[in-house]
C-alpha cells in the first residue's frame, strides 16, 4: 500500500518500522493503530475482543484500500 500510494503521489503514512510487539493482543492493537486506515475503521477494530479477529478485520480492510489504489493507478 504505501509503494501504491507514492506512486500515485499520496502522502502516505511513515512510521518508525519496528517490529509488532511479540504478544498476539498487543500486536493486534500495534498494527491497527499503524494502519493507514480512517479513526471509524481504527476504532471498530478496536472495538473487537479478539486479537486474530482483529487481524483479519485489518487485512481485509487494507486488501480493499489496496484494490483502490490498483484502480486509481491504472487510471479508472
Amino acid at each position: 500500500m504505501l509503494a501504491l500510494s507514492g506512486e500515485l503521489g499520496d502522502r502516505a503514512p511513515t512510521g518508525d518500522g519496528a517490529a509488532l510487539d511479540a504478544d498476539p493482543v498487543r500486536a493486534s492493537f500495534e498494527a491497527a493503530a499503524r494502519a493507514p486506515i480512517g479513526p471509524l475503521d481504527a476504532q471498530r477494530l478496536l472495538e473487537l475482543d479478539d486479537p486474530s479477529d482483529r487481524l483479519q478485520q485489518l487485512e481485509g480492510m487494507l486488501q480493499e484500500a489496496a484494490e483502490v489504489l490498483q484502480f486509481r493507478l491504472s487510471g479508472g
